[in-house]
């Protein structure tokens, strides 16, 4: 109820009890998406994926998130970073856009790699 840091308490506390609780990697993750902390979702993530957790937000916050932490649009950043982030990120918006081929927020990304967008 917008207190991510209780909240990323409470998860980490259900991670003790439960190392394999799939969604609980994929809240953090999303509550470091929102925060803009790229490079801390991308982990949390890949375990609630790897752990069996196959949620359209996952995947497509995880692309972003490799896309973003290579070009943080607060910063300039070279093609190389760019290549890089979109070469990671692409395959998991590929993979959301099997599952919902209007994800928009997945065409934003594909924008941004294409040079399209922001």
């Amino acid at each position: 109820m917008g207190d991510s840091s209780r909240a990323v308490v409470e998860i980490k506390r259900a991670l003790e009890v439960d190392p394999d609780f799939s969604s609980a990697y994929g809240h953090l993750g999303v509550i470091d998406y929102v925060r803009r902390r790229y490079e801390d979702a991308v982990p949390n993530f890949e375990k609630a994926i790897s752990a069996g957790s196959a949620s359209l937000e996952y995947y497509y916050e995880l692309g972003l998130s490799y896309i973003y932490s290579y070009t943080n649009a607060l910063q300039s950043y070279s093609p190389e970073d760019l290549a890089k982030g979109c070469e990671l990120g692409l395959p998991w918006l590929d993979k959301a856009l099997e599952h919902d081929p209007y994800c928009q927020p997945c065409w934003g990304g594909i924008d941004v790699c294409e040079g399209t967008g922001q």
